[in-house]
Parts: structure tokens; sequence; C-alpha cells
């Protein structure tokens, strides 16, 4: 025995003396020394038991716990009972009128010495008692204003509990709720920490990979066997059903058992099954104990429940797989064995693991999802470059074939033009031969003669039109710095001199000067300013306005005058070649004018279009670009 230390003890001095107070201050020495290095809540109940049996010459002893429902006490450590007396009390009701129960919920030691107060106190001890036949004694674990449990011990013998007696009895509940209140605490500690790193290593291995059945396997095998026996991962199939999609047990037998059950028993996506209805509602559910009464209440037949027997599952929890608020999924663990029964700490600990798999599985989903959208897109990609490189071929022949056909078209237009100009001078040759030799006074002769004349003149203006629109689409351009308002007035002063006889005023605006080609601008004022003058002829006065404006995308030109106008409607026919709004007897003309501008304007990169009112006048623009 090694020399004691003299630390106070709950024993009076005087009694010390005594060979009992000595051996209870060596119990009380030792149950200090054991629980000191106690680590578990297991190890000190199982010091006290045993310690506090052998000090007080008790036959058998216990610990009960709170439940966490704060309504039973749960047995959890015992020594010297019959296995066939501890089956009623593994599970004791706070509403059970019990020693152990009445000390709990008083939080004052209940010391019964004798059978006869045991039977009549507690009516339910009656049996026990037949086979005790002694004193009991509960005693209430307390930690402050907590009461963690009961220690109860049982003596075959009755005895009476004199003074120091009680006093041991107190030291050793006392002693026994403080270490379990530690030993619980650093167990609790370990767990959250265990925990924290089970988590930690579901996170990495969980982003690790987006392929589904990867990650779905992962999440599995890093369950067993940590948190479970079984691992069954349901996700949404066809028809509504829930597929096992995965399955994990470390008996490979076991799993393909599983998968065979399942496929003749499928699992819907309703509330008929714990996985549909988690599913379902999206909540949580944990059986702690499945008992042999449960497999026999279940509706299925007499194989099947022999089948259901076969997976040996004892105690379950289902989770649902949570993403964007979206049930996913549904984990569901399973244990074999009673002694390991789930918790609520457990099933918050899988519904942690159930949540990370949810965003893995969702963003393993969107991950396939992409990769799925982008081999559509990239065989559209393909298709569309296929098609691209078929256009492109289809536009070099269809380009190659206008060039030629344009070209054809414009040595055409050149050709006709010059050979039609030597018909033309002989038809004005002989209508002024006839003229001469025709008797004066011929008034229907001299008509006629007009009127070739005149066809000979609409004809030689055709030619030249159609000469200045071959030249407008060949001719190369030359660009430079083009003063448009010294080249608007060069314009205008050449018309004037044709128009000495009317009425004009020109309104010209400063204009800017512009990089363009001098001599086909120059053709394009001619024309817009000529019709300008030609289309206001039947005003009493004609007005003919010029003026510029810098645009965003370039330099605008606007022409308008006071003249006849035309129909709107009809405004995309002006600048096609040989489209006319109005009829030659009213005003001349070969329909090329407008259509030499389009071209021309177009060739510098710019556009033109026109607006009108009848009876208003009209207003030609052309932007060119800077």
């Amino acid at each position: 025995m090694p020399e004691l230390p003299p630390p106070a003890t709950p024993f009076p001095p005087e009694e010390l003396a005594t060979q009992r107070a000595w051996s209870f201050v060596q119990t009380w020495w030792r149950v200090t020394q054991a629980l000191g290095t106690s680590v578990t809540p297991e190890h000190v109940i199982d010091t006290v038991v045993h310690e506090g049996v052998q000090a007080l010459g008790a036959d058998a002893g216990s610990v009960f716990l709170s439940h966490p429902d704060g309504q039973a006490l749960e047995l959890s450590a015992t020594v010297g009972y019959e296995p066939s007396l501890l089956a009623d009390w593994r599970h004791l009701p706070l509403t059970r009128i019990t020693p152990s129960t009445e000390a709990f919920l008083s939080r004052v030691p209940v010391i019964v010495e004798t059978v006869e107060q045991a039977v009549h106190d507690y009516p339910v001890l009656r049996g026990v008692m037949a086979s005790t036949a002694g004193s009991l004694v509960a005693l209430p674990l307390l930690v402050g204003e907590e009461t963690l449990g009961v220690l109860a011990l049982t003596f075959h013998k009755e005895r009476a509990f004199d003074a120091m007696d009680r006093a041991f009895l107190g030291t050793l509940a006392s002693l026994c709720a403080q270490s379990l209140q530690r030993s619980t605490a650093l167990a609790e500690a370990q767990r959250l920490n265990e925990q924290l790193g089970f988590l930690a290593e579901a996170s990495t291995i969980l982003s690790r990979s987006l392929d589904l059945p990867t990650i779905l396997d992962a999440i599995a095998h890093l369950t067993i066997p940590r948190i479970a026996d079984w691992c069954v991962i349901h996700l949404p199939g066809e028809n509504g059903q829930l597929e096992p999609v995965t399955i994990v047990h470390q008996d490979p037998a076991q799993v393909s058992f599983l998968r065979a059950f399942t496929r003749r028993h499928p699992t819907s996506a309703t509330a008929d099954s714990g996985v549909g209805r988690v599913f379902t509602t999206g909540r949580a559910e944990l059986v702690p104990t499945i008992t042999d009464e449960m497999y026999e209440a279940s509706p299925l037949d007499e194989a099947s429940k022999e089948e259901v027997r076969q997976l040996q599952l004892r105690s379950i929890i289902n989770v649902p797989m949570v993403a964007a608020g979206t049930v996913v999924g549904v984990l569901g663990l399973a244990r074999t064995h009673v002694d390991r029964a789930y918790t609520p700490a457990d099933l918050e600990l899988a519904q942690q693991v159930a949540n990370r798999a949810g965003k893995a599985v969702e963003n393993a989903r969107l991950h396939q999802a992409l990769q799925v959208e982008l081999h559509e897109r990239t065989q559209v990609q393909r298709a569309l470059d296929a098609m691209n490189l078929q256009l492109e071929d289809r536009v070099r022949e269809r380009t190659a074939e206008l060039q030629q056909l344009n070209e054809e078209l414009q040595a055409f237009a050149h050709s006709v033009s010059h050979d039609l100009r030597t018909p033309i001078r002989h038809i004005t040759s002989f209508a002024d031969l006839l003229e001469r030799q025709l008797p004066t006074g011929n008034a229907r002769a001299e008509q006629a003669l007009g009127q070739i004349r005149h066809g000979a003149q609409r004809l030689t203006a055709t030619v030249d039109g159609l000469l200045l629109l071959s030249q407008a689409s060949q001719q190369p351009l030359h660009r430079t710095d083009v003063n448009l308002h010294q080249l608007t007035r060069q314009v205008i002063d050449t018309l004037s001199a044709d128009a000495t006889a009317r009425s004009v005023e020109w309104r010209l605006s400063p204009l800017p000067t512009v990089q363009g080609d001098a001599g086909l601008l120059t053709l394009v004022l001619q024309n817009l300013l000529g019709n300008a003058l030609k289309y206001s002829s039947q005003s009493d006065c004609a007005v003919v306005e010029v003026s510029a404006s810098h645009m965003e995308d370039g330099t605008l030109i606007s022409i308008r005058d006071n003249g006849v106008g035309f129909d709107a409607t009809y405004a995309h026919k002006l600048f096609l070649p040989f489209q006319r709004l109005h009829h030659p007897s009213e005003f001349e003309g070969t329909g090329l004018g407008l259509a030499n501008v389009r071209r021309i304007v177009q060739r510098h990169g710019g556009q033109v279009w026109a607006a009108s009112v009848p009876g208003e006048g009209a207003t030609f623009s052309f932007l060119l670009p800077d």
C-alpha cells in the first residue's frame, strides 16, 4: 500500500482511527486516482460501480444516465445482476416509481434498508426483491443544477447505513458525477473533433472529382465503417422510382444480395417507404432500434421478410441530399448491431455529410450537363464550319460568275453605246437632209422631222447615260481632299447659266471638305442639283437648298427643292436604272442619272436615299463616310 498524501477526506478525523473508516479512505483514494485517469464515461461508470460494490459490500450495482429526451433513464453499466433481470430495466421511464427515478427527480439519495420498506414504498419492486431480499441505495449524480443520472447499489442482505456509510455514498456519487461530466465533455470534444476531421476529409474527397459515379462511390466508402455498416445512395430514376445507384458494405455478398432485393422491390418516390418519404418531404428520419417485432409488423410477405432479416438492419438513418433548396437524392446509413444504435448526434453528422454530398452531386450534374452542352455545341459548330466552307465555296463561285457577268454586261453596254452612236448620227443627218429638200410650209412634214430629231436626242442622252453608268462602275477611284462647297458652287454656276429665263433661288450652306473622287462627286452633284432644278420648273420661283451636317458615321449632304415631289411609296425605285416616277411628257430624262448617283456613292462606301410628299418638293441625301 503506497503512502497516502494528506488530502481532505469526507470523514471526521475522530472516526479515521477505525478500520472501516480507513478502508473507506483507501477506497476513496483508489476511486479518486482511477477517476483521475478515466477519459471515457464508460470507464468512469465501470470504476465507480466496481469500487462502490467492493467498499460497501454490495452484491450488485448499476448506473443509469438521463435519456436525451429527458423523459427516461437509460442503463449504462451494471455488475452482479442476472441478465434475465435487466430486460425490464434498461429503459426506465421517469413516470415509473422506483428508487432510481425518485432519486433522479428529487435530487436526494434514496436509501431503502429493508425489503418490507422497499415493497411498501415501491410496489414495482415486488418481483425484484423476491430474488434480492436486502437493501437498496439510489444516489443522484449531481453537478451543480444538473442531474446526470443515478448510481444504484443492491445488497442481498438487509443492512443499516450509518453516518459514515452515508457520507461515503455521497462522496462516491459526487466523484462519479464530476468525473462523468468531465469524461463526457472530453468524449464529446473528441467526438466533435473526429466529426470535424471526418467532414473535412469528406469535403476534400468530394472536391477531387466532378464525375458523378466517382463522387457517389467516394461518399459511400467514406462512411464505411466509420459511421455505418451499410451505405445506400438513392437518386431519382425513371417512372417515379428511386434508384439505389450506390451500395457499399464490407461483405460483397451482401451488396449483391441487396441489389437483387431492390430490383424485386423498387422504391417509389412517395411516402410509402422511409427513403421515399425522406425524398418527398426533405426531412431526415432516424430509427434508433429495429426490433424483431418491427420485422414481423412489416407488410411484406414472409419470404420478403426473411430477405430483410438477412440484411441484419438494426439501426437506420435516412437523410436528404439537398442542393439549392432541392432534394437531389437520399443518403441511407445502417448499423447491424443493437449496441451501436444511432443517436440524434449521428443523425446530425449524417445530415452534414449529405449536405456536402448533395452539393457535390449537383456540381457533378451541372458539369455533366455542361459537357453535354459543350459536345452539342461542338457538333453544331463543326456542322456550321462545314456549311460555311460550302457557303464560301459557293460564294466564290457565284462571285466569279457575277464578276464575269458584270464584265460581260459592262462590255455589252460599252459596245452598244458606241455602236449606237453611228446610226443615231445617220438619223440626225438624214433628218437635216430631208428638211432642206422639203418645200417650206409643209407643217406636217416639219412636225414629223422634229419628232425624229427629238427621238434621236433622247437616244443620244440614253447612250451617254449608259456610258456614264459603265464608267462609274469601272473607273478606279482617285481619292483626294474634295472641297464640297467649292465643287457645289461650280455646278450651280453651270446650271444657272442654262436657266437664265427662270427665277431660281439657290441657298447654299457652308459645306465641308471630304475624302473622295472629285470627278465622280461632280457627277453626283450635277445629277441631284439638275433634278432639283428640273422638277421645280413648275414653281413660280424655284428654291434649291444645299446643306451639310456631321453624323457619327460620316458627312451628310442634303439637297432640297420645292418642286412637284413624288409618292414616297415608290422611293425605292428612284435609284434603279430606267425607273421613273414621272412621265417623259412631264419631265424629260433617261432614268439613268439617279442610278449613277447610287453607284458612285456606294463605291465611296456611303449610301443615298430620298424623301418627299407630292406637291411639297423632295429631299435627296447622301452620306459619305469619314
